[in-house]
């Protein structure tokens, strides 16, 4: 076992043995104790009912972030790319990004109702600025470093940018993805609460009604395990893609 590993394995270790103090001093009403939140996170795997809402929330979060990453990726090389698009373009992306999101919760409801669609908007408007900043200011950090460097060699413009700024953007492009997808998982939520009660939302509602804490730690820790999976994945393309830069780098996965 690594040195890394080791330590993680001991702040786990750690953290369970405050947790149950903490139980024990506050009561198990106010914060389940681990035993019973692990024991209830096995009876809903058991029961199927966290795997069905888990299902549910990750179809509308695929969605919205399939939908965030295919256009805020070429929308965030354009603004790179060409002043006039950002003159165009950034006093409305400042606008949205500077409104929070809450507030567009009656414009959804009139726009898409209480269904699928709803769901998938909150996801694709938390996670599509966080993707798009990252791909512009991954571009135009490297064309400002490399791209005299392509021009003195004389290349086109196209080859410039498949050969050269694409692949020196990866990292930033990667991490504006690792990003959006966390903001993603929180969209997904928020939706699934505030919009229409189901899924992941409906299992932490419930369990809210009925002070039932160990549920409620259940899910918040399905939930979160959930958001490391998707960046694990995230991740995982990304070494795939851009192996040099993690070799480079001494980055682990």
């Amino acid at each position: 076992m690594s040195r890394g590993r080791l330590i993680n394995a001991l702040s786990l270790i750690a953290g369970f043995i405050l947790w149950e103090m903490a139980s024990n001093a506050l009561g198990t009403v106010i914060l389940a104790p681990p035993t019973d939140v692990l024991t209830r996170l096995f009876e809903l795997i058991v029961s199927l009912e966290l795997i069905d809402a888990m299902i549910g929330s990750l179809t509308a979060l695929s969605v919205g972030y399939v939908i965030a990453v295919t256009l805020g990726t070429p929308l965030g090389f354009a603004l790179a790319q060409s002043k006039y698009v950002r003159w165009a373009v950034n006093p409305y992306i400042d606008a949205i990004y500077t409104t929070p999101v809450i507030a567009y919760l009656p414009l959804v409801v009139v726009w898409f109702g209480l269904d699928f669609r709803a769901r998938v908007f909150f996801v694709f408007i938390f996670c599509f600025f966080e993707i798009l900043i990252s791909v512009f200011d991954g571009v135009k950090t490297v064309q400002n470093d490399y791209m005299s460097v392509a021009k003195s060699f004389d290349a086109p413009w196209l080859f410039a940018q498949r050969k050269v700024i694409l692949p020196a953007a990866l990292p930033f492009i990667f991490s504006g993805y690792r990003l959006g997808i966390g903001r993603a998982v929180r969209g997904i939520i928020v939706a699934e609460l505030f919009l229409r009660i189901v899924n992941i939302g409906n299992l932490l509602q419930a369990a809210g009604a009925t002070f039932d804490t160990s549920q409620q730690i259940a899910v918040v820790i399905a939930v979160a395990l959930m958001g490391i999976g998707l960046q694990r994945i995230v991740l995982g393309g990304s070494q795939i893609i851009a192996p040099w830069y993690y070799e480079q780098s001494g980055r682990e996965a």
